[in-house]
């Protein structure tokens, strides 16, 4: 017997909920009822994009009220920029939806995070984050190589990034936290530039970062943000064994075992390795897939739980802590808004190159800039 699938609803027709579609769809449990954006023209693209997918059949709002008493999903994604995540997810919970992928990072602030958390928990509404590489082949390698002491003792994680610490670098301090287990992160230490005046999806980001995080267990790891050419969403981690070097399709370890480099190229469960956009087919598909077991039952625990996607948004804006206190920050620290935007407002960031921008507001292909998360 077919299983009943969960009813979908997207909020923010943007490219990045165009991601979530492709996971729901991919995964066969969803079917896409309602798609709700400010902007028709966004939800006809979506339509465009989709024509003709088994299980996409969504009804249009302008109004996510009415959405979701009209249409009344299951299961909510909310790919609207981050400073609206809160009020969305406030509607949504208060309406009795079953569970909410919220696309990362969680929030602008620790303090609308935390209050996320808990109007979901007070309204028994499952709450995710969309740091979906947590479900990539070679991510979970990694993760198996260093819990089965492959490496030995983990010492240090390297990653390199670019355009702010929260819109890239919280897929890299979840990453950090879930390659090792996810073990706290316990201190933080920092600095940042911000010479221009550069914002990301109307949140005012650093030109130039370098965290340095502190975790339960001993090991340690960087982040090194606009300070290279080079950057992704892979890295190296030194250990007392052996040496790793990860992307989001490959692992390569070295160690005592082996005769030098040894690399593996996993396949998914839902695409091959070398597959065009394997990283985003797979990596979307298998968190839906796993979204939809927590949501039934099936599954007691989501690896995407909520409370991951708040510590990885808490590890980036201590890393602002610190900058502004000339301080180690010791974790966890009390919700609160955004340390950078404290800075910018005191004058400790003061701007040298005039001329506000936003990075993240642009077309993509026929979707015209908006406030949904592009």
């Amino acid at each position: 017997m077919d299983q009943e699938k969960l009813r979908v609803a997207i909020i923010g027709c943007g490219e990045v909920c165009r991601n979530h579609v492709r996971g729901y769809l991919r995964s066969d449990r969803y079917e896409l009822v309602a798609l709700c954006d400010v902007r028709p023209e966004g939800m006809v693209a979506f339509d465009k994009h989709f024509n003709g997918s088994p299980n996409y059949n969504p009804i249009h709002f302008v109004d996510a009220e009415t959405m979701l008493s009209e249409a009344v999903p299951d299961v909510v994604s909310i790919g609207v920029w981050d400073g609206l995540h809160k009020g969305m997810v406030d509607l949504c919970a208060n309406a009795e939806v079953t569970a909410i992928m919220c696309e990362k990072p969680m929030s602008d602030s620790t303090l609308d995070a935390w209050e996320m958390i808990k109007v979901c928990e007070d309204n028994a509404v499952k709450l995710a984050v969309g740091h979906q590489r947590r479900f990539l082949p070679s991510y979970n390698l990694v993760r198996e190589a260093i819990a089965n002491g492959h490496i030995g003792d983990v010492h240090l994680l390297t990653s390199f990034a670019r355009d702010g610490l929260p819109n890239y670098s919280s897929h890299l301090s979840d990453t950090f936290r879930y390659l090792l287990g996810d073990p706290e992160c316990l201190w933080v230490m920092g600095n940042v530039e911000r010479f221009t005046d550069q914002w990301a999806r109307a949140v005012p980001i650093e030109d130039k970062a370098l965290g340095i995080f502190g975790f339960a267990g001993g090991a340690q790891a960087f982040i090194l943000s606009g300070l290279t050419d080079y950057h992704g969403f892979g890295g190296r981690i030194y250990g007392s064994d052996g040496t790793i070097e990860f992307t989001v399709s490959e692992m390569k370890i070295m160690s005592f075992d082996s005769a030098g480099w040894v690399t593996h190229r996993p396949d998914g469960d839902f695409e091959l390795y070398g597959a065009e956009d394997f990283e985003m087919i797979e990596a979307g598909a298998a968190q839906m897939t796993e979204f939809a077991r927590w949501i039934t039952g099936e599954s007691a625990n989501f690896r995407g739980e909520a409370i991951n996607g708040y510590k990885a948004l808490e590890m980036v804006h201590a890393v602002y802590e610190s900058a502004r206190t000339y301080s180690q920050v010791i974790l966890p620290m009390k919700p609160d808004i955004n340390p950078l935007e404290k800075m910018i407002d005191s004058g400790q960031l003061p701007v040298l190159k005039k001329g506000k921008y936003d990075i993240r507001a642009r077309p993509w292909d026929d979707v015209p800039t908006t406030p949904s998360q592009d």
